[in-house]
């Protein structure tokens, strides 16, 4: 997913919704951008984006305070089912899911006959043991994260998450991932802090890379000798290399003169290098 924009309008007075609350939690990627929007704005998303963009909408307890007893919520719940699907036919981008109690569901259908078309749509939302653990779990990585760092951190285009932040500089690598995390919760100790800040971290890349290279050096040994002198020779590399022909330009000069030798035992190109 290239892009995606969250578009959220919460009701209740004030009070998030779920799916308000969990929608409000993603945070996918960099990409990913979310807009709190006011009712008043809702006529120009729609002119905005439906029939341009696909437009998913989620409606979250639609049903609250429902009573089967009263015609004009029966009414208002079913019209409201009814006109969605209609809408989602007529136009193609629009995805709508909303989330009804199977009892007011229940009764729902047993008055609206219209709504019967409605059942191959419907999917219930069952809960057992393993997605409840995961459910735990993912709140108490949460708690944990907040409980041990100093909120978001900068990669130099913004706030992102502290996993995020983490991933970056390990290279997405879990090993090198912890060995981070332990560097950088050392110096918090032995700076007497609370939280472990993204200073931390940046004091701890020195030994971080020295720890690196040993790793380096230990999984490419055998497809070449002197792997150590080219982690070492593109230490004077630019941050960015603007396209594969200045790479190639760089290890030319730089790479190639040092005294590599690969496992066919012969001089590399700088294609070989990469």
């Amino acid at each position: 997913l290239k892009s995606i924009t969250l578009i959220i309008h919460a009701l209740n007075k004030g009070y998030p919704s779920s799916i308000f609350s969990l929608i409000s939690a993603i945070k996918l990627n960099s990409s990913v951008e979310i807009k709190t929007l006011d009712i008043n704005d809702i006529e120009t998303l729609a002119k905005n984006y439906i029939g341009k963009k696909s437009v998913w909408l989620f409606l979250d307890e639609m049903d609250q305070n429902f009573c089967a007893f009263n015609d004009s919520e029966r009414v208002k719940i079913a019209a409201l089912l009814k006109a969605s699907y209609d809408m989602t036919k007529f136009f193609s981008d629009l995805k709508i899911r909303i989330s009804i109690r199977p009892n007011v569901l229940s009764v729902l259908q047993k008055e609206y006959s219209c709504l019967s078309g409605l059942r191959q749509y419907i999917v219930n939302l069952n809960w057992n043991t393993n997605l409840l653990k995961k459910v735990l779990s993912k709140r108490i990585e949460s708690y944990l994260i907040n409980l041990l760092f100093d909120g978001e951190f900068d990669l130099g285009k913004g706030k992102r998450q502290v996993s995020q932040f983490i991933s970056k500089l390990s290279f997405e690598r879990p090993r090198w991932m912890i060995e981070l995390c332990k560097l950088a919760s050392k110096n918090a100790l032995a700076d007497h802090s609370s939280y472990i800040h993204q200073e931390h971290f940046y004091c701890s890349m020195k030994k971080f890379g020295e720890l690196r290279c040993i790793d380096l050096s230990a999984e490419f040994n055998s497809n070449c000798k002197n792997i150590d002198k080219i982690i070492t020779g593109f230490s004077h590399a630019p941050r960015l290399f603007r396209d594969a022909h200045n790479l190639i330009e760089f290890i030319k000069k730089y790479i190639l003169p040092l005294d590599i030798e690969l496992y066919k035992n012969h001089k590399p190109t700088a294609k070989e290098i990469i």
